[in-house]
């Protein structure tokens, strides 16, 4: 839903995502995690990803920072790239589970 990454990127969640331990996902994001992380940076004026994504993901806990790019060159996916994308998505939660 890229229409509300930008509120996803707004001042009040930088925190939340820092803070959460648990994984956050940004569907249909063409940035870096960059403006989600930094509340001086718009999501519109950020840097795009320089190969097309269908979504980005981090992870922050007390040690490190982790984040993910998932559909990385593809334009467009198709149905069944979509599902293998929101596959490997689930997969990273589930790891992220278990490793925590």
């Amino acid at each position: 839903m890229p229409e509300y990454l930008h509120k996803a990127a707004g001042r009040d969640y930088p925190s939340v995502y820092r803070k959460a331990h648990i994984p956050f996902f940004f569907i249909g994001s063409q940035k870096s995690i960059e403006p989600f992380l930094d509340p001086s940076l718009s999501y519109e004026g950020s840097i795009s990803v320089p190969n097309p994504t269908f979504a980005a993901g981090m992870l922050y806990d007390d040690t490190q920072e982790t984040t993910w790019l998932f559909g990385e060159g593809i334009e467009r996916p198709n149905r069944s790239e979509q599902l293998r994308i929101y596959q490997s998505i689930f997969q990273t939660i589930e790891q992220s589970h278990l490793e925590n």
